[in-house]
């Protein structure tokens, strides 16, 4: 079977015509049977040969009962056809069984409904392919009654009779194709008689008037029309008026030209004998519409040749183009093999002049070598090695000089250039491990007026990079425009004379990557860097990577450290690296001669170097690699042009690395005669990463390594954490607030007995009062805490969030009294209207949609519009809980309800899970623990006395009012122009925003807010902070303003703090959405999808595997954006669009498929992937019934 039939044919119309009664029952009127007043009925029982007749009487007799079949037809004996008759039946047997087909039959004989016909060439093609359609049929399921060949009218035909109607649609909906040919079945032409009285007229194709001469309708393309009539008696004397119907021609004006008409009769007749027959076409009509035929067919072949034509000559002249181009390639291609040859035979020179320079020096040595043992030696040879040792020097010069020459010629041919239209290769990239890329950078002659732009990295940011010789005896980093990096400097030493400096190293890492400075040997300073950067792993640990800037001394008799010994300590460093290190600057040696032209480096320098490399287990990149050649690959260029060598190198180490490369590049760089070096490095991480790294709580550039360091230092930070901050006690005047004090819960809780009558939780007052500070054993108390990562480095515990857990017992009364008090609290009033956390069936989406509308409102009425977005360092950890013990003892609640938390938060043993299991035991009192069940409730308790204490203490003009423009201006039209709604504060949980028509009004507020937040331990973090206005004052003159805060160790103190706190007009952020921004959240959603790449395994994926991968790991990250704030149709369609082609990308397919099919379901033959369009959608009509029918009538 394909996928899914077509859908079956519509049942013709049901209808009923009025009759005459039947006549009275005449004994001697015989029983005839007319033949073509019949129905056929599909869908019965074929089990065997009687079964069909025998559920066909079942069904007839189970609707004689039927209403809509009267009796009197059911026992009236007629000597006519009444095809009414059937027509009941037939619509008893529709209406009342669905699975049941009934129609009029259509023709004598066979039933040709259910009839295909396959066209063949001769007699041996239709037995050959019978066979391959039968057993395509037969995959396919589709049962046949009869199957024969036959030759009836000259043709040889391979005839199907199926036992399904359905099954002739779904073959011409999905043609047979068999071994690359398509096989076109035709059928029988018929019409199915909607009606038993039914009549039809041939030939009318050419009859125009025909339907404004006869009310009738057109089938088979207007070659037929039939008409049904009401009764038998009117049907005969149609089918037998063919004079009357031509008199009736002759004289209608729209029929006069009809000069042989149609012979009318019963549509069963004519589908018996066939439709494909015209009639009425005299000899010379038929002859003017061959000829009419003929003419199209010429046409037809003359246009063909027209088009052949055009299409010969525009295949000719792409060719002509082709070898055009072809030809302008080889010419190329010969110029560049012309290139390559002369580069070729100049290299070979260039090689033979360097192995004659090397002969040379080694032969100037051994002479010099000569005249230092003079006193050993005969006058004779002495003069002969002094004579010898100027004609070396003399061929030397002459060798460089014809050096230089072929370097110029070299120079002038250049680097092949690649052939328009010629695939360029991409350059190598290294192994797919995360792995720093690391480019030194030297600028050795970095005056200190230099401009700071003038090392700016921003164009390829890499993870390290390194700035050696800043020969400045003060620091420097400060003068590199290099954001977004850690500086790393060992300035350098002051020159015996003048007030310059010599040596000097700087190396800026990536704050992603934490980095440890190791304290080096002073002899070295200036000199040398060395850090221990840690390379984190996805689970949560790393290992540690040792790395070194260096400048390496190159005189040995120079004042300082000597080679040898720096080359020395620096293996000693690299010996000791936990797992692998690399290295890189200016080493200030060449590893072979071929690295130097024109400059001399002391063979001392390369031996040390080498020693180092042997000793340390490291391998030299640029002789890994096998071009360091200073004839094209040199980093250091003298100022003449002259001296080229390669001397800022890269080492590795042979462990803990895949691969690494190293390549100069073209990049200008001032002040400095040395070229930039990148090298691109491929960490392998160790086989067990059994260590982690934490920074000290104490001093964060120390990194803590070993297992019992971790836990001491997670102890000290959590310890640290939960400690509460030292402060006078202060007053507290929200707690008598008017807005408070009228929520009458104290009242209503002092009515009854205190049994059995339940409180607000429903729990009896008995119970809360039995309770006291040890109801909840110390057995119960201890908690575990998880670490989870947020985001930033993760060797800095300030970076991880404390998820506490607690047992079983401890947390069930505290789960119990959550469940019920929080919806009792709403009920109440005690929670103000703009707070989503802890609301009953409220989301923060709600929150959004509701500061979008505000944010609108602003813009259209003009009011300005201040809005402080606050947050709260560390949340709930710097909570005190006496916050929720003056919100019971305000609102009135049962001081039980105190004492139990009390109780539970007093003395508990706390232990952190850390990467080497679980740290000692350290006690801490009054916590409000994350992850706790009432830990939520106890906060938006504690924050909604002062969102209650504001409206009462702000002026009403300090307040945003929002009303209709007509209720502002006191002229109120209709009721809704007497709504007003006063917002003052919203919030999500510790997260919460200020509005205010008035920065000064603003400023009084947010004073308020920090005054109440720090008499119970909370503190803003006004790095977080942000301002936003619809209409900035003339005094903002900048982009930042201040924020009044009070001391957070004397809340009471009449002095306060100003912080600054960044202003923007544009836009707001809350939730991380973007309010009424939705271009901001396509752009994220856009990067997520961008940034989503699928496994990568051996083998492709099937589609199956595809979709669940996106619904589970993409769709689920997208949908929260599009229910906070849905997007345009246009960008969620262009999303959608993005999302096809990252699916087409995967699979590779040499063509883009329709995003229709690949989010259609797979009932309209789609592949059902989940569609962000649609989601998008439904977000937007959720959300629109949620704010027009909420709960909340804030919202």
């Amino acid at each position: 079977m394909p996928l899914s039939l077509p859908p079956p044919p519509p049942q013709p119309l049901l209808f009923d015509l009025e009759r005459p009664p039947s006549p009275a029952e005449e004994e001697d009127v015989p029983s005839t049977a007319y033949e073509g007043i019949e129905l056929t009925v599909y869908g019965l029982n074929r089990t065997t040969p009687l079964s069909a007749s025998e559920h066909l009487r079942r069904l007839i007799e189970e609707t004689k009962a039927r209403p809509g079949l009267s009796t009197e037809a059911q026992n009236a004996l007629v000597p006519h056809p009444w095809a009414d008759l059937l027509q009941g039946v037939r619509k008893s047997l529709i209406e009342t069984y669905p699975d049941i087909r009934a129609q009029w039959r259509t023709h004598a004989g066979l039933d040709k409904t259910r009839r295909l016909t396959f066209a063949m060439d001769s007699q041996a093609q239709a037995q050959e392919v019978r066979p391959k359609i039968d057993k395509w049929l037969e995959k396919r399921k589709y049962c046949t009654l009869m199957t024969f060949t036959s030759r009836a009218s000259g043709t040889w035909r391979i005839i199907y009779d199926f036992l399904d109607p359905a099954h002739v649609d779904a073959i011409f909906h999905s043609l047979p194709v068999i071994g690359g040919c398509t096989y076109y079945p035709t059928r029988p032409r018929f019409i199915i008689p909607s009606y038993g009285y039914q009549i039809a007229i041939l030939g009318c194709r050419d009859w125009q008037s025909a339907k404004t001469t006869l009310d009738h309708c057109i089938e088979l393309g207007g070659d037929v029309y039939t008409a049904v009539l009401h009764d038998w008696d009117s049907t005969l004397k149609v089918t037998d008026s063919g004079p009357v119907l031509e008199a009736f021609l002759s004289r209608h004006i729209l029929g006069r030209h009809i000069s042989s008409p149609p012979q009318p009769g019963l549509l069963y007749c004519l589908n018996s004998s066939g439709l494909f027959l015209r009639q009425g076409a005299t000899d010379r009509e038929r002859s003017s519409l061959e000829l009419q035929q003929l003419r199209h067919e010429l046409d037809a072949v003359r246009q063909q040749g027209l088009e052949q034509i055009r299409t010969l000559y525009s295949t000719l002249a792409l060719t002509n183009d082709a070898i055009t181009a072809m030809s302008a390639r080889l010419d190329h291609s010969l110029a560049v093999m012309t290139n390559l040859a002369a580069q070729h035979a100049l290299d070979m020179q260039a090689n033979q002049l360097e192995f004659s320079i090397a002969d040379l020096r080694r032969e100037h040595d051994q002479c010099q070598l000569i005249l230092v043992l003079s006193e050993q030696v005969p006058e004779e040879m002495c003069q002969h090695s002094l004579r010898r040792m100027r004609e070396c020097e003399e061929q030397l010069n002459d060798r460089r000089r014809q050096v230089m020459e072929l370097w110029k010629r070299m120079s002038i041919l250049g680097p092949r250039s690649p052939t328009p239209g010629e695939p360029t290769l991409p350059p190598p990239t290294p192994s797919p491990v995360p792995a720093p890329a690391v480019p030194p950078v030297e600028a050795s002659g970095f005056p200190e007026t230099a401009s700071p732009r003038e090392l700016n990295m921003d164009t390829a940011p890499p993870h390290i990079w390194v700035l050696n010789e800043t020969k400045s005896p003060h620091p420097m980093s400060d003068r590199i425009h290099t954001p977004g990096y850690h500086k790393y400097e060992s300035p350098g030493l002051k020159l015996d004379r003048g007030r310059g400096g010599k040596w000097g190293v700087i190396v800026g890492v990536k704050p992603t990557l934490h980095a440890q400075q190791l304290d080096t040997d002073p002899r070295f300073c200036g000199r040398l860097i060395a850090l221990d950067i840690v390379i984190s792993t996805t689970n949560g640990r790393g290992y540690i990577h040792r790395f070194l800037g260096l400048y390496a001394p190159w005189d040995p008799g120079a004042e300082g450290a000597a080679t040898q010994e720096f080359w020395q300590y620096v293996a000693g460093l690299c010996c000791a690296a936990p797992h692998s290190w690399s290295i890189i600057g200016d080493c200030n040696t060449t590893m072979l001669s071929s690295g130097s032209l024109g400059r001399t480096h002391h063979s001392a320098s390369r031996l040390a170097y080498s020693e180092f490399l042997r000793t340390s287990n490291g391998i030299d990149v640029w002789a890994s690699q096998g071009d360091s050649a200073a004839r094209y690959a040199f980093t250091c260029k003298s100022s003449s042009g002259l001296g080229l060598s390669v001397i800022d190198r890269v080492a590795i180490s042979r462990r803990g690395i895949y691969s690494a490369t190293c390549m100069t590049l073209q990049d200008f760089i001032p002040a400095t005669d040395h070229w930039a070096v990148r090298a691109m490095i491929a960490l392998a991480a160790p086989l067990s990463v059994d260590h982690a790294a934490l920074q000290s709580p104490d001093d964060p550039s120390i990194l803590v390594t070993s297992a019992s360091g971790i836990k001491e230092a997670t102890v000290r930070y959590f310890s640290s954490l939960f400690t509460r901050t030292p402060r006078v006690p202060s007053q507290k005047p929200w707690m008598t607030t008017p807005s408070i004090a009228h929520i009458h819960l104290r009242m209503l809780l002092r009515k009854g007995n205190p049994r059995p009558s339940p409180g607000p939780d429903l729990w009896e007052k008995w119970c809360i009062k039995a309770l006291s500070d040890s109801a909840l054993s110390h057995s119960v108390k201890p908690a575990i805490v998880s670490t989870i990562f947020k985001r930033g480095v993760r060797t800095d515990l300030a970076n991880y969030r404390g998820i506490t857990c607690s047992n079983l017992l401890k947390n069930l009364p505290f789960a119990g009294r959550n469940q019920l008090l929080a919806p009792y609290a709403a009920e109440h009033g005690i929670l103000p209207q703009t707070q989503v956390a802890t609301q009953p069936r409220v989301q923060a989406r709600d929150l959004v949609s509701f500061l979008a509308q505000v944010d609108v409102y602003a813009h259209r009425h003009k009011q300005p519009l201040f809005v402080l977005r606050r947050d709260q360092q560390k949340g709930f950890d710097r909570l005190e809980p006496e916050g929720f013990y003056d919100a019971v003892q305000a609102y009135g609640l049962p001081r039980a309800l105190a004492d139990l938390d009390r109780s539970a938060q007093h003395c508990v043993p706390y232990q952190v899970k850390t990467a080497y299991g679980l740290t000692t035991s350290f006690t801490v009192s009054g916590v409000t623990q994350q992850g706790g069940p009432f830990s939520p409730l106890k906060s938006t308790l504690t924050t909604s006395m002062v969102n209650h204490w504001l409206s009462d203490v702000m002026a009403p003009e300090d307040c945003l009012t929002l009303m209709s423009r007509q209720g502002a201006l006191g002229k109120p039209h209709i009721p809704d122009d007497h709504l007003h709604l006063r917002v003052l504060m919203v919030e999500a949980m510790d997260d919460s925003i200020l509005l205010m028509p008035s920065l000064t009004a603003l400023r009084t507020a947010a004073l308020h807010a920090d005054h109440f937040q720090a008499a119970y331990g909370w503190e803003t973090n006004w790095a977080k902070s942000l301002l936003y206005t619809t209409q900035p004052p003339p005094s903002f003159g900048s982009n930042t303003t201040t924020m009044p805060s009070v001391d957070p160790t004397n809340p009471d103190s009449p002095h306060t703090t100003l912080h600054p706190v960044p202003i923007t007009t544009n836009f707001f952020e809350f939730l991380r959405i973007q309010i009424n921004d939705p271009n901001a959240q396509y752009e994220k959603i856009r990067h997520i999808i961008s940034h989503f790449s699928f496994p990568n395994l051996p083998t492709r994926l099937p589609l199956t595997a595809l979709r669940r991968i996106l619904t589970s790991c993409l769709v689920s990250r997208i949908r929260p954006y599009l229910s906070y704030q849905p997007l345009p149709r246009s960008s969620v369609l262009d999303l959608d669009r993005l999302l096809a082609h990252h699916i087409h990308d995967y699979l590779g397919f040499p063509f883009h498929f329709s995003t229709h099919l690949l989010f259609a379901p797979l009932s309209h033959l789609g592949f059902e992937f989940c569609s962000l369009s649609q989601l998008n959608d439904a977000a937007a009509i959720e959300g629109l019934l949620r704010d027009l029918n909420h709960h909340v009538p804030a919202f």
